[in-house]
């Protein structure tokens, strides 16, 4: 078995590290995000505000499901948040807008683009610890309704990792580029995961040059958040 790295990007070594994750091959991750975003692509700005976010989100969600469910993964729903479990993995996979560090492999870390909450957080505890413990200026401002929510999350996900399919559609360079990417722990600050323990990048998918892409979803402060390798 190959030892566990940071960044894995190679197409030989993303298909060993599937394989050892129990996880489908590449085709499968690459047909559903090719299939998930061609909605989102063919948008306008006569569609209604934030339709070509959403429309990817839970179109690549449907597509992987479609290409796995019931064989190898059952669908799952977290107050309110779609994942996809892996039932030989024990791996969930949340679908996630990433930034324009996705899916590359240079000194700064991606990051999602949206605002990630207390269910997200709730997928990413330590089962080791306690909710203080986990990170207890998170919980110290936690309404007794969110900590609710968050401990459901927690023991939704209790017994399965948490990997994000972050994925960025790249008008400039005619591409989509996509990882599968583990957060740390404590990888989500101020709404936002931008820490990652293991990060598997994918080759990306060409879209042609001069696209047009409607982006009309995200707070301007989420696209310039970056983080340095540690």
């Amino acid at each position: 078995m190959l030892p566990l790295k940071k960044v894995i990007d190679s197409p030989v070594q993303v298909d060993v590290r599937l394989a050892e994750l129990l996880l489908p091959t590449r085709p499968t991750w690459t047909d559903s995000v090719r299939e998930g975003t061609a909605l989102a692509l063919a948008c306008t700005l006569n569609d209604p505000k934030g339709f070509a976010a959403l429309s990817a989100w839970a179109k690549i969600t449907r597509a992987l499901r479609e290409r796995t469910v019931p064989d190898r993964a059952k669908r799952t729903e977290v107050e309110g948040q779609a994942a996809t479990l892996f039932k030989d993995a024990g791996i969930s996979i949340i679908v996630a807008a990433g930034n324009e560090y996705t899916g590359r492999n240079t000194e700064f870390d991606p990051a999602t683009r949206g605002n990630k909450g207390v269910v997200t957080k709730g997928a990413l505890f330590d089962p080791g610890a306690t909710l203080a413990d986990d990170n207890e200026e998170f919980a110290k401002f936690l309404s007794e309704a969110s900590k609710r929510v968050y401990e459901n999350s927690v023991q939704a996900y209790a017994g399965t990792t948490t990997y994000i399919l972050l994925y960025y559609i790249d008008a400039d360079n005619g591409e989509i580029r996509f990882e599968l990417s583990r957060p740390s722990l404590n990888g989500l600050r101020d709404g936002v995961i931008r820490t990652w323990v293991e990060r598997i990048l994918f080759p990306p998918i060409e879209i042609g040059a001069g696209t047009v892409v409607v982006v009309d979803d995200v707070d301007p402060a989420h696209q310039v958040v970056v983080s340095r390798k540690a």
